[in-house]
């Protein structure tokens, strides 16, 4: 029958040891627990660090509107660190959705920017928001209220057809709309509104995009739009006055590549957006 022979460590002993057989005789093996529990540290910093930086934040509901929950529905896709954002707002037949199913959201995102979609009240899962403005002032007021609350500084906005009553009051009826980014309009309502001077004060980037085949909205927004001083127009070949639905693909083209033009003029430090 064989003993075990338990060896006690010396109380001045700055090494604990492990005992171990080896050719029929103990060996004594020295292991600084120090060192193992540093290392183990640094690595989980390293991969908490890691999938920090990887993640792709998204989120999908309803921001807070006066102290209530029944507020403005929004979507939001942005990558650790993006360059600037982007907000895209929504025809009368539609909502944020769309821009969900056309996969802009997860486009812009891999293009690092952060890419906001609100539902306008009164659509989407925005219809229960308790009052709809009703004049320019309150539609500028509401704009102005939700780039606040998400914390958006000086977005390139995405305009189609009806929401052109909102993004048109923000941009022209003072306040933070003569320090967007950019502007992309796409065949939007309410043009008519302004004037020729109105226009020629704009002085940040704007691209055009309207469908081949859009004769009403597109083409009359368009002699307006086009007053603009440095515009760029981008008509999209049979498509209609949802072009962007027509053709997807060219649409994200043309925006990105008008999105880099963007960033190149106003080059920044890339930003961490911190989620609502």
């Amino acid at each position: 029958m064989s003993s075990a022979l338990i060896v006690p460590l010396s109380s001045s002993s700055k090494l604990p040891y492990c005992m171990k057989a080896k050719g029929g005789r103990f060996a004594t093996v020295a292991v600084n627990w120090r060192v193992i529990i540093g290392v183990s540290l640094a690595s989980v910093v390293v991969v908490f660090y890691y999938l920090l930086m990887t993640a792709e934040p998204e989120f999908r509901g309803l921001m807070k509107w006066d102290g209530k929950v029944n507020g403005v529905f929004y979507r939001r896709e942005s990558p650790p660190n993006s360059r600037f954002s982007v907000l895209l707002l929504h025809g009368q037949s539609f909502s944020s959705q769309t821009w969900d199913d056309l996969g802009t959201l997860k486009f812009l995102r891999s293009k690092n920017y952060d890419a906001v979609a609100i539902d306008l009240p009164g659509f989407g899962n925005s219809k229960d928001f308790d009052s709809i403005p009703n004049t320019r002032k309150k539609r500028f007021d509401l704009l102005a209220t939700i780039i606040g609350k998400l914390k958006i500084e000086r977005p390139v906005i995405v305009s189609p057809s009806m929401s052109g009553s909102y993004s048109l009051p923000y941009i022209f009826d003072g306040g933070d709309g003569r320090n967007l980014r950019g502007f992309v309009p796409v065949a939007p309502v309410g043009t008519g509104d302004y004037t020729k001077e109105d226009y020629e004060s704009i002085h940040f980037p704007t691209l055009i995009v309207l469908g081949e085949n859009d004769q009403t909205i597109g083409k009359s927004s368009l002699r307006n739009l086009a007053k603009i001083p440095g515009c760029e127009i981008h008509m999209i070949k049979g498509a209609g006055h949802a072009c962007y639905m027509n053709n997807p693909e060219e649409f994200h083209q043309s925006l990105d590549k008008f999105l880099s033009k963007v960033f190149s003029v106003n080059s920044e430090k890339p930003k961490t957006v911190v989620l609502a």
